[in-house]
């Protein structure tokens, strides 16, 4: 990928490559996520359950967003975690879906 990012292309090939990469990452986003639930299945994974309120989960990464130290695309994000749910409901994985973002 990096040598084509290189080259010289016709923005008709960039805007392919660009497509190439985005189904790249979900390719590994998917792969990532099997490998976690087959560890989950083999028990080498365990799921440990906390509770804890909304801001200890996600105040620092709102705070810094806030701050204007990173940007984060909240849309884009519920729009991942609309389509993560659809897979694991297709799937039958929701049981395993913790244990994903939990590890």
């Amino acid at each position: 990928m990096k040598l084509l990012e290189e080259e010289e292309l016709s923005e008709n090939s960039r805007e392919f490559l660009g497509k190439i990469r985005d189904q790249m990452e979900k390719n590994d986003f998917l792969m990532q996520s099997m490998v976690k639930m087959s560890r989950l299945e083999a028990g080498i994974l365990q799921i440990r359950k906390e509770n804890k309120k909304f801001y200890e989960q996600s105040g620092g990464e709102l705070s810094q967003a806030a701050s204007g130290r990173y940007y984060m695309d909240f849309k884009q994000k519920a729009y991942d975690e609309k389509r993560a749910g659809c897979f694991y409901r297709k799937y039958g994985a929701w049981k395993a879906a913790d244990a994903f973002f939990y590890s």
